[in-house]
């Protein structure tokens, strides 16, 4: 935080990860999977990311690897079919290269820039295998820090940092 900033100037931004800095682009990973289950497309989206256990895990109240465990059960796979569909669920995924340069430039501005994320605590590694980690100047990761957003304190726990 710079010590000359008025009242009112922007000290930083603060960016979210999934579908901003990164999202799903390609779809075939997931695709192939769905049709190896014999699921609708879309319904493995729905069971990773369902109400119970990604929440739990967004939350931090259970381990990404709990989580994991639960989806496999409800799809009736084996550890080592849900590990393969563990490795192969977000390989779709893409980079915002453009928003990352936007960043770089917000940082050389001299912007403080933080990311808030409702996601797992896997996304730390996720961040530092995507050789992100030194874009930003704090990170919040729900599962980190106990809290989602909507939720102020999510913001608030961000500030602080």
């Amino acid at each position: 935080m710079a010590s000359n900033a008025q009242p009112g100037q922007i000290k930083g931004v603060i960016f979210d990860y999934g579908r901003v800095l990164a999202w799903t682009r390609h779809q075939e990973p997931r695709a192939a999977w769905e049709r190896r289950l014999g699921l609708e497309p879309g319904a493995l989206t729905r069971v990773v990311h369902n109400e119970h256990s990604w929440i739990a895990a967004q939350r931090g109240t259970i381990t990404i690897d709990a989580h994991w465990q639960a989806v496999g059960l409800a799809l009736g796979l084996t550890p080592t079919d849900t590990g393969a569909l563990r490795a192969a669920f977000y390989s779709g995924d893409i980079l915002n290269v453009e928003l990352l340069a936007c960043i770089e430039r917000l940082r050389a501005s001299g912007l403080r820039v933080g990311l808030l994320s409702n996601f797992s605590a896997d996304l730390r590694a996720m961040l530092a295998q995507q050789d992100l980690l030194q874009h930003f100047d704090v990170l919040a990761i729900s599962a980190e820090i106990g809290v989602m957003k909507p939720d102020a304190a999510a913001y608030q726990a961000v500030l602080a940092m």
